[in-house]
């Protein structure tokens, strides 16, 4: 049963057992934030505000005049500008169903007006039909577990972002990483629009391998923008950030006792981790995996 606690709660106020309330993102950055990892400042739509909202017939979703002015006010108490808008629906970010891509995230945000139409994307995209395809018939109310939280966080301006896998996905050996990394914003990368850099570090951040990709441009806050050709073949990590990118994917294994895949921003405050889930394999099982976060 969700608890009883506010609409709107700080990311450091996450609890262990918080997904119904929360969802898995949120609670995932939230435990990590906890843990003295680099999150960025934010809070956390519940999933009670997310069920107190009206979802009409024709897909619009009605936000509650009330919660429109706590979101507000939330964001104007942060001294928030530009933010990411995550959607942190209950059945994601769980081990063999990892929903990755299937509900909405909004980037750059800038205004309060922008800030109320992504939490209702954010709203409407549980009921997408690439999610109710990816579900394949799981009856999300009948399980308890149909919710949607939304995360609302200070967007990174980022001089290159990118994916962190705690083990190699396809030959599922754990004794190396594997980054996969652009300049910028990750949005081309993990959209799948290019390829970025691909780094194989061992488990002390020693540089196996890398590959890098031929980066003509780069997305930035303020849009895309061409690379100087100088620019292009580097790589878009340094040594010393593969390094520290290896020692916070150990620190993320061992908060949630599995192999993670990793979203991180660099901007000029350093590393931003913007989301851990497991390295999913598969389908099987969900309900069991499940069970451990209820």
């Amino acid at each position: 049963m969700v608890a009883e606690r506010s609409d709107l709660i700080d990311l450091l106020d996450v609890r262990e057992g918080d997904l119904a309330l929360v969802g898995a993102k949120a609670l995932h950055l939230g435990l990590m934030a906890k843990a003295g990892l680099p999150v960025s400042k934010g809070f956390i739509i519940t999933t009670s505000a997310y069920q107190r909202s009206v979802r009409h017939r024709s897909g619009t979703i009605e936000l509650p005049q009330s919660l429109e002015a706590r979101i507000i006010a939330a964001y104007r108490e942060k001294g928030f500008q530009h933010v990411a808008v995550r959607s942190s629906a209950t059945l994601e970010d769980l081990s063999q169903a990892s929903f990755a891509g299937i509900y909405l995230s909004c980037l750059n945000v800038a205004s309060e007006e922008e800030l109320l139409r992504a939490v209702e994307a954010c709203y409407r995209s549980l009921w997408a039909p690439a999610a109710d395809s990816y579900r394949n018939g799981l009856s999300l109310e009948g399980c308890g577990l149909g919710r949607m939280a939304v995360i609302v966080q200070a967007m990174v301006d980022a001089e290159a972002a990118g994916v962190l896998y705690t083990l190699d996905p396809v030959t599922l050996r754990s004794e190396e990483f594997l980054i996969n990394s652009v300049f910028g914003l990750a949005e081309p990368l993990v959209s799948g629009r290019v390829s970025g850099d691909l780094f194989r570090v061992d488990r002390t951040g020693r540089l196996i391998d890398e590959k890098l990709s031929d980066k003509r441009s780069m997305l930035t806050m303020r849009g895309e923008v061409s690379l100087p050709k100088d620019r292009r073949g580097q790589p878009s990590l340094t040594p010393e950030q593969l390094g520290a990118l290896v020692e916070y994917g150990k620190a993320i294994e061992s908060i949630f006792e599995s192999p993670q895949d990793i979203e991180f921003a660099i901007g000029p405050d350093g590393i931003a981790l913007l989301q851990a889930r497991p390295i999913t394999i598969g389908r099987e099982s969900l309900d069991v995996k499940v069970e451990r976060y209820r």
